[in-house]
Order: structure tokens, then sequence, then C-alpha cells
């Protein structure tokens, strides 16, 4: 019984040292073996209108804040007229949604290509509504893909936030559809990384451009 129970540990210390390589490994072309699919997220698919949701629940209070900060750090932002505040505010709206998909999605592709030294997949029409960039042959343990997708909410949100002070005043517009784009934005993206928050530390991912799935090892219990 000893002896069974030592080799029962000792077999149980591989299996967690293995496990703990995985962790630390670069991206994979499969999944890494003994794993399952355990998660799957098909954009566009039947999770779109709770996503949407999400997005308007994520982008209420940005509004709210971004207005609150404006309002303190340059109240020279109201000294004009009503009129004039609405036309710029509408151009911006439609000026920068490109421009900021571009930025967001190529932040993505940066950090897609530090970890597999391949050119992503990058759209900015997306799937659906959805723009993106991808690297759809690799799987990438849960450590990395949570780098990879909340990179341009972590990073581009303060770097814009950053020219509050020292914008013209008549950017100033552009300048808070860009924040609220890029933070309301990310709503896939922290959706899919509280997805994985919820799984195990030995969790892949792999985004094929139509959906994202997720793969434990087979003996790894549910998330609750």
């Amino acid at each position: 019984m000893k002896l069974r129970s030592l080799a029962g540990k000792l077999n149980s210390s591989k299996q967690s040292a293995r496990r703990k390589r995985q962790r630390n490994s670069a991206p994979l072309l499969h999944p890494p073996s003994g794993y399952e699919l355990v998660y799957e997220l098909p954009l566009p698919g039947p999770m779109d209108r709770k996503l949407n949701l999400l997005y308007l629940a994520i982008l209420a209070p940005a509004s709210i804040a971004y207005a609150a900060l404006v309002l303190r750090v340059r109240p020279d932002y109201l000294q004009r007229s009503r009129k004039h505040i609405a036309v710029e505010a509408s151009v911006s709206l439609l000026a920068t949604r490109y421009p900021l998909y571009a930025v967001h999605e190529g932040l993505h592709a940066v950090v897609l290509w530090a970890y597999t030294r391949e050119r992503p997949e990058v759209s900015l029409h997306g799937v659906g509504s959805y723009a993106y960039a991808a690297a759809p042959k690799w799987w990438f343990p849960r450590r990395q893909y949570l780098v990879v997708g909340l990179t341009p909410l972590a990073t581009l949100t303060p770097l814009l936030l950053a020219l509050l002070p020292i914008i013209p005043r008549w950017l100033l517009s552009a300048l808070g559809w860009m924040v609220l784009r890029n933070v309301a934005g990310s709503h896939v993206d922290i959706y899919v990384a509280w997805q994985l928050l919820r799984h195990s530390p030995e969790t892949y991912l792999n985004d094929d451009t139509r959906r994202f799935t997720l793969w434990e090892p087979q003996d790894f219990p549910p998330p609750r």
C-alpha cells in the first residue's frame, strides 16, 4: 500500500510539473495532449445579445466617467454653443471609428506576432459586426492570451486619457469617442478573459476568427 501511495504521489508530481511547464510554454499548433474542448464562443452567435448588453453596461458608466473628467480637466470644452458641440461630436463619431479599430486591433496583432513570430490575420470589418486580429492556427496558454486580449484596454486607454489636458479643444469630442470605443469595444476581450479566469490555469485558447474555444486537461473539474 505504501508503494502504491508513493507511486501515486510521484505520478501526481510529474503531472503537476508537466502542467506547470505547459503554462509557461510558447503557443502550440494543436491542443496539448490529454486536453479536451470545454467551452466555445461563436461570433456571431447566440451570445451576441448578451455581449451587446455587456457593451452597453460598460459604455454607460465609462461615458459618465469621461464626461466628469472632461468637466474637471477641460472646462473650456463647454465654452461654445450647443450646436457647435453637437456637430463636432457627430462628425467625430463617424470619423474615429476605423482609426480606433486599426489601433486597437493593431495592438492585438503586435502581441500575437510577439508570441508566434507569424503575421496575424487582421480585419477592420470583421465577422458580423466584430473587427478582429487573430492567429487562427495557434493555441495560446491562458496567461499569454490574457495579455493578448487585454493589451488594448490596459495600454491604449491611459495613453488616450493622457492627451486630455494638452490636445486642442476641437479634438476633445474625437478623443472621447476613441476612449469610449476602446473601453466599451473591449467587451468581447473582457468576456473571454473572464471565461479564461473561470477555467483552470492550464487552459489553452484558440481563436479561429469565427469562434473562441477553450481547452483544458480532461481530469480537471469544471468551473462553478
